[in-house]
């Protein structure tokens, strides 16, 4: 069903009211299985009903509480953080704003390594916060794009005390949907798959693909023909842990650009093509983490005995592979 009609109702509606209108987020409603009601209700009237028991207002919005103890909380310009108690798992900013974004892009390359080339790129802004409501153990923020479409995101429980889900929908023709994580000063960024020049990648801009990692991996030369640069991969993930204790996965076959506060100090970027399919990782330390990935993704098998003796490596010819195999055996050096 089309909700562009609806939404665009509801946002004229709080222009209209002008200066005189309370903020957004207390204009928003609260709903549950067993009814609905307005922000402004619950924060001014001192009761609680089974209507609003799993939400509530303050100084910074809605506080929507999800059926594993997590909470969500929206404030009044649209941005988004998701909680654990004191700890803050998930945040997305409000300045700047979430996009979809349109382009066309043209490869190139050889064998192993490829370029990719940028043209008639557009964003479009979720430039509203129009109302979050909590339904079926679902939290939805609605907002509507620059372009008077909605956009909206849904957060709801994947496995109880563990992770989170995070889905976007829009009624428009975007290629790609970019969302700003927030970057603070003790924000960090490790993962990402097989990486080979730092750990955390705080402050880098790159695409997640798959691609020859290069021999050679000199960012002053030229990409191609095998030269890589600093982030080509043979595994690429678009995965991150965060150094205190969450991180978060996004499920999609397609590439995805990050820019780590490298653009912009205060926001992490993450567009995915489609739409975004985030699982959110809720620690509570880094080790945790990564087994709710593997929880996720699986686990790699115990390779045999073998694989974990010395490797010798050997060159000059049969004769010469045969007696260094032999010396090894006489000293009794293991050797795979």
């Amino acid at each position: 069903m089309n909700r562009a009609p609806a939404l665009l109702a509801a946002a004229l509606l709080l222009v209209a009211c002008g200066d005189d209108a309370p903020p957004s987020a207390d204009a928003g409603t609260s709903s549950t299985q067993s009814g609905t009601s307005t922000a402004a209700d619950a924060s001014t009237s001192g009761e609680t009903t089974d209507a609003d028991a799993s939400s509530s207002t303050g100084e910074e919005g809605l506080a929507f509480d999800l059926s594993d103890g997590a909470q969500v909380r929206v404030r009044d310009d649209g941005a988004v953080s998701i909680w654990r108690g004191d700890r803050r798992v998930f945040a997305l900013r409000s300045d700047p704003k979430p996009q979809g974004r349109r382009f066309t892009e043209t490869f190139g390359g050889g064998i192993g390594l490829w370029t990719v080339e940028r043209a008639d790129a557009e964003s479009v802004p979720a430039e509203m916060f129009v109302e979050a409501t909590l339904e079926n153990d679902v939290v939805s923020v609605d907002y509507l794009d620059a372009e008077g479409q909605p956009f909206t995101l849904a957060i709801t429980v994947r496995t109880p005390g563990e992770t989170l889900h995070i889905t976007s929908s829009s009624d428009n023709d975007f290629d790609a949907i970019a969302l700003p994580l927030d970057c603070d000063e003790a924000a960090s960024f490790h993962g990402f798959g097989e990486q080979y020049s730092v750990t955390d990648q705080r402050g880098s801009a790159f695409r997640l693909w798959l691609s020859e990692q290069g021999i050679g991996r000199n960012p002053d030369f030229p990409l191609l023909p095998v030269n890589g640069d600093l982030h080509t991969t043979y595994f690429p993930m678009p995965y991150y842990l965060d150094a205190r204790g969450f991180g978060g996965l996004f499920q999609t076959p397609m590439p995805v650009e990050v820019d780590l506060c490298s653009s912009d100090p205060d926001a992490a970027w993450f567009e995915v093509q489609g739409a975004v399919d985030l699982i959110v990782f809720s620690g509570p330390t880094g080790y945790d983490v990564i087994r709710q990935l593997g929880d996720e993704v699986g686990r790699p098998t115990l390779p045999p005995a073998w694989a974990w003796q010395p490797w010798i490596g050997m060159q000059g010819g049969q004769d010469d592979v045969a007696a260094e195999v032999a010396r090894l055996e006489m000293a009794d050096v293991p050797y795979s």
